[in-house]
């Protein structure tokens, strides 16, 4: 079994972010809670599945953990030691263990060099490489290793298909060669039959290379195929709902938000679509500003709130039984 000293283990203790800006003509601070006390431990070869819908914190937790954003409070730490009293050098290994594979790969990808150019430079700058030739030799590999001939490398970003370019992407994450991977939403922009293509490279290096990914999806079949066997967190507005292995989640949800979260899920077959049941949720209108410091963050859309989820927030508890874990005052009575 990997302990958490593992030197490619990346551990979350009670990380909080606030997001501080001003408001009005007299510049009134505003905080927005992104992230509110999540917890979680990645070992080497592991994946952890974090689900929601847009606003929920996914993101601000992939930043976090890629080290582009420092948390309010609690502690990260990689290979057992917390990023924040680490020294020049291991931060700098930490940056480069963790990588990111963004939800757009346009976007990320520089478009006024050639994917070439792309590849080569950190191979140079962080020293994988020796010459520049070298580095093209390595850039080739990686572009194979992807599913892609070598005469993209020539190719600039506009010259390539959308599954291209992500594949692009993933091969750049590869060029420092990472412990870790953190895929943001990474199908979400590819038509849907070339998504198993790509969660299928995905799962073939993280068996070959011993990776380990933070996989950011709002789409539950997704992470059902990428994460079966895994760990799976279900966020909303910045708080951990739900947690539990992933099947478990999906096909037997025990939070009130998880449920209708699954059966958001459309389904192909129009007859089937219209005899589904309305969701389970509270026609009603939540306030972006709503304080959920001490309130359950979902009472006001969830069917089952009471008075108790008015005057104190859930914490996550675990099921004697399975482990399984969810953050309702009612989760047993409901599930």
């Amino acid at each position: 079994m990997i302990t958490q000293s593992s030197p490619s283990t990346l551990r979350f203790k009670e990380v909080r972010k606030v997001f501080v800006s001003q408001r009005g003509i007299f510049k009134q601070l505003r905080e927005k809670v992104a992230v509110d006390n999540i917890s979680f431990t990645l070992n080497p070869g592991e994946t952890i599945g974090l689900v929601g819908e847009s606003g929920s914190g996914k993101t601000t937790v992939g930043r976090m953990a890629a080290g582009l954003i420092e948390p309010t409070s609690g502690s990260i730490y990689y290979g057992g030691k917390d990023i924040r009293q680490m020294s020049k050098d291991e931060y700098k290994n930490y940056r480069l263990s963790v990588q990111l594979v963004h939800q757009d790969p346009y976007a990320s990808l520089n478009p006024v060099i050639t994917i070439g150019q792309t590849l080569t430079a950190p191979l140079v700058q962080h020293g994988f490489a020796e010459s520049h030739d070298e580095a093209r030799t390595q850039a080739e590999e990686l572009v194979k290793r992807v599913g892609l001939g070598t005469d993209c490398l020539d190719k600039y970003t506009h010259q390539l298909s959308g599954g291209q370019r992500q594949r692009i992407s993933v091969a750049r994450a590869l060029t420092v060669k990472p412990k870790v991977i953190v895929a943001d939403e990474p199908v979400s922009m590819m038509d849907v039959s070339l998504r198993v293509g790509l969660l299928d490279l995905l799962l073939d290096l993280q068996r070959s290379l011993g990776l380990a990914f933070i996989f950011i999806t709002h789409d539950l079949g997704v992470v059902r195929y990428f994460g079966k066997g895994q760990t799976c967190l279900v966020m909303y507005r910045g708080h951990v709902v739900e947690r539990g292995e992933t099947e478990q989640v999906i096909t037997a949800p025990r939070h009130p938000y998880t449920k209708p979260l699954r059966l958001a899920v459309p389904v192909p077959d129009p007859s089937v679509a219209r005899k589904r049941s309305p969701l389970p949720l509270r026609n009603v209108d939540v306030e972006a500003e709503m304080d959920t410091n001490n309130v359950c963050p979902f009472v006001h859309s969830c069917i089952y709130a009471k008075e108790e989820c008015e005057q104190a927030k859930p914490q996550l508890v675990a099921d004697q039984d399975d482990g399984h874990e969810t953050a309702c005052f009612f989760a047993e009575q409901i599930a």
